[in-house]
Formats: C-alpha cells, structure tokens, sequence
C-alpha cells in the first residue's frame, strides 16, 4: 500500500471515528419528552399515515381566523416520517425519533467537517480540531439532540460542501436542495463553495450546484402543488420584534455562552487562518456576516438560545480549531475548558429544557386525569400544544381538534369555539427575561398575559399553575 493510500485510509477511519463517536455521544442524551411545541407538531404529523404537505405545522382547524403557514420543511417531513416508520409503536408517541434523526445529522455533520477541512488544505490536527469543535459547541450539541429542523438543514448544506469540494457539483447541488427545502436560508451558506479558494472551474461547478438546487426545490414544490415562495408569508412581521438594543445584548449574550473561553484561541486562530488562507476565511466571514443580520432583523431569529446561528459556530469552527492546535491546549486547559462546556450546556440549555418537559408532561397527565381526554385545550403554540398533546393523548387527528392556537385567548376567543367549556393554557416568562424585563429601556419590559373575563361572559378558574405556565378552566355562562 502507497503512503498515499494509506493516507486516504486513515482520513476515511478518522471520519467514521469521529461520526459514530459523536452520534452515540448524541443518541444517548436523546430525551423521550421535549418541550419544544414545534416537535410535538413534526412528531404528530410524522406519524399521520403519509407525509403531511399542505401546511408546516398543524391544520386550519386549530386556528381562528387565521391561515396556517405553508409548509416550507417538505424534506424534513419526509425524512421525519421515514424515521417514525422505523421505530416501535411505544416510541413514535414521544419526540425520540425526531431526536435520534438529529443525533445522526449532527454526527455526519462533525465528520464530514473533518473531510472538508482536510480537503481545504489544512492539517490533519487542525481538521480533528476545528471537527470536534464544532460537535461540542453548545447551540450544535443541544440541536443535536432535540428534533429540530435545524440540524438536519446544516446537515445539507455541509453535505453539500463535502461533495463540491470533491467534485461533485450536481450531488452538492442536490444536497443544498435538501437543505432548502427545509430552510430555504439555506443558501446563505452559498459562500462556502469557495472554501478551498477561487478558479474558473470551481465557478462552473458552483453554477451547477446553484441551477440544481433551484431546479430541485422548484420542482419539489412544483410536484406537490405548492408555492416555491410560500416561506416569505412569515417574513411580513420581520421588523417585529424586542428593541435593537435587546437584540444586540441577546445576540452578544448567546455567542458568549457558546464559545466563553474559546474566544481567546478563536482570535489567534483568526490571525493564523489570515496569514494562510485568507479565501477561507473570506468565504466562512460572509456567512458569518448574512448570519449575524437576522438576529438583528427581528427577535424571532434568537429562538432556542441560537439555533439560527448554527452555520456561524460551524464558521467559526475553523480559526478555533487552528487556534487550538497551534497553542497546543495542556491536558488540563482542555479538560477545564470541557469542564465550562458542559456546566453551560446542563444549566442553560438541558436542565431548563428538561423541567419544563416533565412539567408540561406531568400537567397534561393530571389535567387528563381530571377532565378526560375529550376536553379542549386553547393557548399559546409553545405552551398549549404540548398539554394538548399529552391531555389527547399524541395523535395528529385528536390534536388537530382538541387544540386552539390563541396567543392572547379572550373571551371571543372562547366562544367562537361553540364549547360549553375549555382549558386555556397560558405561558409564564421564563426566571431569566422576566429579570430582564427590570432593566428600565425601551423593548426590555415584559408582563405575563393575565386573561380576564366581563361579567355575564361565563367563569374562568385557575386550576393549576406552577412556574412555566398557569391552566385556567373556562365555562360558558
């Protein structure tokens, strides 16, 4: 065997190391509860009898007055609902498997990072480095295991990378499709083509990749009868949001709590990648860059403690990386560093997102317990759905009638639903914003939603509340 062989060799060993290393590092931190309505929804609808495509979340008939969003993540649908096929019965009524499809896109995305460094010319400890980096950044290693969107999306565009990098234009570009047809923000990782650097050829390829991926997320939505532009009709209300200064205090807040102390070899690093390659970091600076400005554009995008930032932890992976390897950690840098890793990642991330699981579980079990499951349940998406969920007992067509997705419910609101009684769920702030919400500047002020009711309008008693949200039990007059 050549030198060269067996080099090919240990990289392809290094790379299925690292992936199924951090898939099981994954897998088994996966909860069976989530207190993430949006995967209640995707766990609902992947076990419908086939893959729901009219609408992204739930149907019409959980809102009034209102048009459900159009669905613009048809490939995680049907990747999602592939994935629930292949779990038992016992398994499909929680959100594990949409967990499980996370962990194994976050795993490949650590490997194929490995590839994509190396075939970008850095060093084989430069490329372990900035890989393992980016597997343990808190944002990432939390998406990974969630059920989200989001890691599946990166997963495409870093798929993507990998094959354009190896001259593979039309894969990547039906990678890159895959990706936007779960985010079409997707192809603000476009830059990363050019990673490895500029030429005549990597430009044609680039245009290939660019015409497959419109081709393949047009016609997807062609084949199915949808709007290819339907994911702007949630974009009518980008401006709305918490002030420009709370955003940026928010922005600055999640990227220090994702990379704390590495921001010191991140500044080395980022010297060194500019003495090197400086087209590398050209590419990841704009993605870093498109990235940065949707936080800024509307507080939506600062869900999840950055979960829309996950393509600038990958950027800045690299510099990391380099840094890493460059300065050469001791055993004990390194552990303290893993060491601050995880306290941040249990105590912001974990621990909050488990309590509020079990709560809302152990509530919707109690309050099924005492009303039965036929009750209805109206509310915030975030707090409602899940109690809905549990109260009905996780099927898509029980959901899809028992739930009301109200924010601000009043009593209009209750008897437009025709019923002589119902649950009205109603989220508290969380210890942290409303803490916040003291700081006297304009779009930090917050208060809880107390809904009341007029005299004659029926009666409204508080049946359970805790710190997360407070259940109230609405009856007709």
């Amino acid at each position: 065997m050549t030198p060269t062989s067996n080099s090919v060799l240990q990289d392809r060993h290094l790379f299925c190391l690292l992936t199924a290393g951090f898939v099981l590092f994954y897998a088994v931190q996966v909860p069976l509860a989530t207190s993430s309505a949006d995967v209640v929804a995707f766990a609902l609808r992947s076990n419908a009898p086939k893959p729901i495509f009219a609408y992204a979340y739930l149907d019409a008939r959980t809102l009034q007055d209102a048009t459900p969003l159009p669905n613009y993540h048809l490939a995680h649908t049907v990747a999602l609902w592939v994935t629930y096929k292949c779990f038992p019965a016992w398994l499909r009524q929680t959100a594990a498997p949409a967990g499980f499809f996370s962990a194994l896109c976050g795993g490949l995305v650590v490997g194929l990072s490995y590839l994509i460094w190396l075939r970008s010319g850095w060093t084989k400890k430069e490329a372990v480095a900035a890989a393992g980096v980016v597997g343990f950044v808190p944002s990432f290693w939390y998406h990974s295991l969630i059920g989200e969107v989001y890691l599946p999306q990166i997963f495409g565009v870093i798929l993507c990378v990998a094959l354009f990098l190896y001259s593979r234009p039309i894969l990547a570009g039906m990678a890159l499709s895959f990706a936007a047809l779960i985010s079409p923000l997707a192809v603000f990782c476009f830059p990363l083509l050019f990673l490895a650097g500029w030429s005549n050829k990597r430009l044609g390829n680039a245009l290939v990749v660019g015409v497959v991926t419109l081709v393949g997320y047009a016609g997807c939505h062609w084949a199915i009868g949808s709007n290819p532009l339907g994911f702007l009709q949630g974009t009518d209300d980008l401006a709305v949001g918490k002030s420009l200064l709370f955003r940026l205090l928010s922005l600055g807040g999640i990227i220090v709590l994702n990379l704390h102390f590495l921001l010191v070899p991140l500044a080395a690093g980022w010297r060194t990648c500019w003495r090197r390659g400086k087209t590398a970091l050209v590419a990841l600076s704009a993605v870093v860059g498109l990235h940065l400005l949707l936080p800024v554009l509307s507080a939506d995008f600062l869900l999840d403690k950055g979960c829309f930032l996950l393509p600038v932890f990958w950027a800045v992976s690299l510099p990391l990386g380099v840094g890493i390897a460059r300065s050469g950690l001791g055993r004990w840098s390194t552990l303290g560093l893993m060491l601050v890793t995880v306290l941040i990642m249990e105590t912001v991330w974990l621990l909050p997102a488990q309590r509020s699981a079990k709560l809302r579980s152990e509530a919707g079990s109690w309050l099924r317990g005492r009303f039965g499951q036929e009750i209805k349940v109206m509310g915030d998406w975030g707090t409602a759905l899940p109690i809905a969920a549990e109260v009905s007992g996780w099927e898509y067509e029980s959901v899809a009638t028992h739930f009301y997705d109200v924010d601000y419910p009043s009593t209009g609101n209750f008897f437009a639903t025709g019923e002589d009684s119902l649950l009205v769920a109603i989220g508290r702030k969380p210890t942290l914003r409303r803490w916040a919400s003291r700081i006297p500047l304009p779009g930090f002020r917050v208060s809880d939603y107390v809904p009341e009711v007029p005299p004659g309008a029926g009666n409204l008693e508080q049946v359970f509340t805790n710190n997360s949200f407070t259940v109230y039990l609405w009856s007709a007059p």
